[in-house]
């Protein structure tokens, strides 16, 4: 049996991360059957998302296209290689993802809209994906929470942007996955246990 594969989305500070966990940890006492899960994020860990989150941090100046380009390399890879998303799922495995294609289509969105499609249209979609939708005063006071340099998307004009972009990227993707649509201003358990709701149909 294949393993099934789960997307958090939503803007910074939306809670996709806590999410993640929470999931991870409650899969990790319910799977049976030598069956594992691999709890993974992008940008990810590797080369080419090292260069993702250098340009996020304002540590290397990208413009858009490079900055999209660097985000599908580091995609690829993440789907592809030899310990991958696509071999974990077929062996069995669970994979719970912290951000995935529909982030580079609402963060960096604008006049290269159809190219970024373009981009992302033969990277294959996950079994779900949850969406935390958050107000972005909420998220704006969780980043501050975390006592960290703010990122490039970190402020309140580019995070209402995304916002409003997250919209549309849900109507266009709506029949090419599974979506669940959250409150992400409840509290992180009830959200996960919503969350849980659907995902246990496929233990």
């Amino acid at each position: 049996m294949g393993g099934k594969w789960v997307v958090f989305e939503g803007v910074d500070g939306a809670g996709t991360t806590t999410q993640c966990r929470l999931l991870v940890e409650r899969l990790e006492r319910e799977l049976e059957n030598g069956r594992r899960v691999f709890a993974t994020a992008e940008p990810t860990e590797g080369p080419f998302g090292a260069i993702c989150r250098s340009a996020l941090r304002g540590g290397l100046p990208l413009d858009r296209r490079s900055l999209a380009l660097a985000f599908t390399a580091d995609r690829s890879h993440h789907l592809y290689r030899e310990d991958g998303i696509l071999v974990r799922v077929e062996q069995g495995d669970w994979v719970v993802q912290d951000r995935y294609l529909y982030s580079t289509l609402a963060y960096q969105d604008g006049e290269d809209r159809d190219w970024l499609d373009a981009l992302n249209s033969l990277f294959p979609r996950p079994d779900l994906v949850v969406f935390l939708d958050t107000p972005v005063e909420v998220c704006l006071e969780r980043i501050s929470r975390r006592g960290k340099s703010a990122e490039i998307f970190e402020r309140e004009e580019a995070l209402a942007r995304v916002s409003e972009n997250y919209k549309t990227v849900i109507e266009r993707e709506a029949s090419r996955a599974r979506w669940l649509l959250l409150d992400g201003a409840a509290p992180a358990l009830e959200l996960h246990e919503r969350t849980f709701d659907v995902v246990s149909e496929w233990l």
